[in-house]
């Protein structure tokens, strides 16, 4: 199924527990506002597709994927939330064209086995943390490809590594 969501400012916590394509009007003019509370979207299920929103004022994540596999999060803008975009315990995800501004921890977090995800063309900046941060956490985060991405004026570092994993490429 399709879901499109027509530009506006959304004040809500948003579950994502099925397989759906999530459109957005467009990052500039379809905002969800987490107001200072939880995951502003959680995604709980495998082949979702979140595009074209501005995703805000998290009080964990902007966006979290967490145990799934084969989504697809592409043109959102993860903004003012303690951490952008997470991934806990994912596979074979695609991040690709997303911008973490101002995030008070880090841009984009893979933790636990978080293994062979596409993170490309992505733009993280001013972040109280790292703008990429994978954290095995006694687990490991391997095989992921991290290519093309934009980091810059974070407190922390441009890309961390925490993990035991092998095979990360990084361009």
């Amino acid at each position: 199924d399709t879901v499109r969501v027509y530009e506006g400012r959304y004040e809500e916590n948003v579950a994502v527990d099925k397989s759906i394509d999530l459109i957005g009007n467009g990052s500039e003019t379809t905002t969800i506002d987490g107001g200072g509370s939880g995951d502003v979207v959680a995604v709980s299920s495998d082949w979702v597709n979140m595009t074209g929103f501005t995703v805000s004022n998290g009080g964990d994540a902007g966006i979290e994927l967490s145990r799934v596999r084969n989504c697809r999060l592409a043109n959102n803008s993860c903004n003012e939330s303690i951490i952008g975009i997470k991934l806990f315990d994912c596979s074979k995800n695609v991040l690709q064209d997303n911008t973490c501004l101002k995030n008070d921890d880090h841009g984009i977090y893979l933790v636990g086995d978080s293994d062979k995800n596409i993170i490309e063309n992505n733009t993280c900046n001013d972040q109280g943390g790292s703008g990429i941060f994978l954290n095995g956490q006694s687990k490991v985060c391997e095989e992921n490809k991290i290519w093309n991405n934009t980091l810059r004026s974070n407190d922390g570092a441009g890309f961390e590594i925490y993990s035991d994993g092998v095979g990360n490429e990084l361009k």
